[in-house]
């Protein structure tokens, strides 16, 4: 990866990546405070002009549930923004690693955050990308409302839909503009995941019903379905949301099992502990212009999957061009990935009698179409977050995933059009909570395009390949878990 210097900060690890920047950790040398760096690429001089008019209204938002940029510095060919550090991890890593949380739990998350928005709209902005990813950690509990768009001004073309898989808001989606009522939708959306343990929308943008863990939930999840209503009309602003959040559950505190509560100097994966208090709910907004109806320049926005997008054809067709799994990014002497290999798809399992069934393969097929479609999303947004769907936890495959995604973006790419034809597929083993599959597929031709000036480079196929590759059910879903050559 490539390395950060940035003058008057001592730079540490590489906290995350996208199709923008990086972000990186730090430590100011005059103060000792730790920091965050967030590098943004900017293409021209127009675009930089742009995010310098964000930061500057970015900056005059002070809140203590949002994440504060303390500092803008200009460098040669990008802009780095100085922000607060998070050091308890974000909400998306607390739910890969629970599944969910408690009703309570999402009520200490939702009412700081809700107070938040309140904040962020009274200044005249929209965050316009509200995800678990979003929502951070500091060392003492607090969530924290992050990245309120600055890297997402830059990529995005006029027209293209802004959200994420999963979360995007249904009037969003069909051409309105993002404004305080979305964020709204985001902030519902979001703790919709943190109660059931999945987004509230599959990757064709249908409403999923609730999978609800205790039954005490039902008045928080009709809050959280009426904040989402398909007309942002309808939806209550973040203040009245959060006075009904505390009628609909007891405030408990945010923790992460098995690690310690004392997590004041303590790095990213220990307990996070915090508690609401009820008295803060009623907070007013703050003095200031009244809230936008559309974005703000530099609104996040990451480029979503069309909601209307489905496989068309026949059972046979299904089977027959499904996406696969692992992608093999080798990188040519001129630049980008000269083949991308991904495993398989849907398996041609045998019933008792030997011969092959089609309502097993048929099964196996709706599930390796949903992960190797957002594993193709992933890698068409240069978004390692969203690979997390894709992959169990700790899984050998998904390792190889980022590290590849990671070489991809260094070299200021993104992989578009990964798919596989699916040529044979059989159920090696199957068990519980594991599958083995075997797997024959081809390599259609791709395009790898740059992040910078979106120029399209074409790359080759392949032709037919064997894998084996492992699925296993991880927090209520199957995953891949590797994929190995066979």
């Amino acid at each position: 990866m490539v390395e950060l210097h940035v003058p008057g900060y001592d730079v540490g690890d590489l906290l995350g990546f996208g199709a923008a920047g990086e972000v990186w950790a730090a430590r100011d040398r005059v103060t000792h405070a730790p920091v965050a760096l967030k590098r943004v690429r900017v293409p021209g001089e127009e675009a930089r002009e742009r995010l310098l008019r964000e930061a500057a209204v970015l900056s005059r938002i002070q809140h203590p549930h949002v994440v504060r940029l303390l500092e803008v510095l200009c460098l040669e060919g990008s802009v780095v923004l100085v922000l607060e550090h998070a050091g308890g991890g974000s909400l998306r890593r607390l739910l890969a690693a629970r599944g969910r949380l408690a009703p309570g739990e999402v009520v200490t998350v939702l009412v700081p955050l809700a107070q938040a928005l309140v904040a962020v709209h009274g200044h005249g902005v929209v965050h316009g990308d509200v995800t678990p990813a979003n929502v951070l950690l500091s060392v003492d509990g607090r969530p924290l409302l992050a990245d309120l768009g600055v890297s997402q001004l830059f990529g995005v073309a006029p027209g293209d839909v802004g959200g994420t898989l999963g979360f995007l808001d249904p009037a969003v989606g069909a051409g309105s503009r993002p404004g305080p009522e979305s964020d709204v939708h985001g902030l519902a959306a979001t703790c919709w995941a943190a109660l059931t343990g999945s987004p509230p929308y599959d990757e064709v943008g249908a409403r999923r019903r609730p999978w609800l863990a205790d039954p005490a939930a039902g008045p928080l999840v009709a809050l959280l379905e009426a904040a989402m209503a398909p007309e942002p009309g309808d939806r209550p602003g973040p203040a009245a949301l959060a006075d009904a959040a505390f009628r609909a559950a007891q405030a408990v505190p945010l923790h992460r099992p098995g690690l310690p509560l004392d997590a004041r100097s303590t790095p990213d994966g220990e307990a996070v502990t915090y508690r609401v208090r009820a008295a803060s709910a009623s907070a007013g907004p703050p003095a200031g212009p009244p809230a936008g109806r559309g974005a703000a320049p530099g609104s996040r926005r990451r480029r979503a999957v069309p909601p209307h997008r489905r496989l068309i054809g026949s059972a046979l067709a299904i089977a027959s061009v499904l996406l696969a799994v692992l992608t093999v990014l080798a990188a040519g002497s001129r630049g980008g990935p000269q083949a991308v290999t991904r495993a398989p798809s849907a398996p041609a399992a045998r019933g008792a009698s030997g011969a092959p069934s089609t309502v097993s393969t048929l099964a196996w097929a709706t599930v390796l179409q949903r992960l190797d479609a957002r594993r193709s999303a992933a890698f068409a947004r240069a978004d390692p977050a969203a690979l997390e769907a894709v992959y169990a936890r700790a899984a050998p495959a998904l390792r190889r995933d980022r590290d590849r995604l990671a070489a991809l973006v260094t070299r200021g790419q993104r992989a578009e059009g990964l798919r596989l034809r699916a040529t044979e597929v059989s159920q090696q083993d199957r068990h519980a909570d594991r599958v083995v599959l075997r797997v024959v597929d081809v390599l259609a031709p791709y395009t790898v395009r740059s992040l910078d000036s979106g120029r399209a480079t074409p790359q080759p196929g392949r032709g037919a390949r064997a894998w084996r590759v492992t699925l296993v059910r991880d927090r209520g879903r199957w995953r891949f878990y590797d994929v190995v050559s066979g």
